[in-house]
């Protein structure tokens, strides 16, 4: 583009300042008011989780099955006998025509 299509009323950044970290507001952190008597305190712990306990959390976690969502339109679909023969020979092709019925928007 040339000079004259260059737009002259967009906001410029601003200056960058060397004076290093940003100050933390007067008065301590910001507060909300919507969520000031909010605790979350019990979803910390005061200390971390001693080594067995977490090996063993992390052992069973690691270890077990994935969760599963039920059974879902690929299994239909992977199930019958004509895409079954499709994908074992992997070659040729299968037309179908399916109704789907989308009534879980969740």
């Amino acid at each position: 583009r040339g000079n004259s299509d260059v737009r002259t009323s967009v906001p410029q950044p601003a200056v960058v300042s060397g004076t290093g970290a940003k100050q933390p507001p007067l008065g301590g952190p910001k507060r909300l008011a919507k969520t000031a008597s909010v605790d979350l305190s019990a979803f910390f712990m005061d200390s971390p989780p001693s080594e067995e306990d977490r090996a063993v959390w992390v052992g069973a976690t690691r270890n077990s099955p994935a969760h599963a969502n039920g059974p879902v339109l690929d299994d239909d679909i992977l199930g019958q006998p004509e895409i079954r023969q499709l994908l074992e020979q992997n070659s040729g092709s299968v037309q179908k025509e399916l109704d789907i019925c989308n009534t879980d928007r969740s």
